[in-house]
């Protein structure tokens, strides 16, 4: 070390040493501010759950029907063509559906001081988080200053999102048995006409009729037949 650096070193020193009170006032000051502003400032607390969506809601492009019900439940989520049961998940989840059903549960408009459904969604949508982990796994996340609260709003979510979901199943019931209704009427109007068309056929060309137990035969065999088709 040279002199001059020897004595800049020695310098230096001197000028905290009689600084040494300003120095370590600052260091308390600073130490007693954080402390307060974190007494101060309200604690936030996250409530999180993670949730393993089943297999049989992916909706690839035959499953035209099935993606119409989550938009119709929805009341018009954004939906892709393509997506996994955790990309329907998260779009359920941010739909106006749900968010109505949470506000309206844990009266929300009050806790966040709205005026207006909209200001009270955004709050709760601000607070949230849905997202799909690598994994494939759905999670859901909300923060509040009160703990207990936190943990009632996921568990609202989790149980909201249970319910659409069982809305959309029933939904494709109630489709499906409109659908096997139509079907058998249709198969009915066409065992009517097929059958008066072989009367017809019978007065014309002075035909045996076939008994009771051919009649059914073929009548079951043309129901199997449309069935198949």
């Amino acid at each position: 070390m040279s002199q001059t650096q020897s004595n800049n070193f020695w310098l230096l020193l001197e000028m905290l040493a009689r600084r040494r009170l300003f120095i370590i006032v600052f260091v308390i000051v600073a130490t007693l501010l954080s402390v307060a502003v974190a007494l101060v400032l309200p604690k936030w607390y996250q409530a999180s759950a993670l949730l393993l969506p089943p297999k049989d809601l992916a909706l690839p492009v035959p499953g035209l029907a099935q993606l119409s019900e989550v938009v119709s439940i929805t009341k018009g989520a954004d939906l892709p063509v393509m997506v996994t049961p955790s990309d329907v998940y998260v779009r359920i989840l941010k739909s106006r559906t749900i968010a109505e059903r949470i506000i309206e549960r844990f009266d929300l408009k009050t806790r966040f001081a709205a005026d207006y459904f909209k200001q009270a969604y955004d709050v709760l949508m601000s607070r949230s988080e849905f997202k799909v982990t690598d994994e494939g796994l759905l999670l859901i996340s909300f923060e509040d200053k009160d703990p207990g609260v936190a943990a009632d709003i996921v568990n609202a979510f989790v149980e909201e999102l249970d319910r659409v979901n069982r809305e959309i199943a029933l939904e494709r019931v109630r489709q499906n048995r409109i659908f096997i209704e139509e079907r058998l009427t249709q198969v009915k109007r066409e065992l009517a006409s097929a059958r008066k068309e072989f009367e017809v056929f019978q007065l014309e060309n002075r035909a045996v009729d076939f008994d009771e137990q051919t009649r059914l035969a073929v009548e079951q065999a043309v129901k199997l037949k449309i069935t198949l088709t």
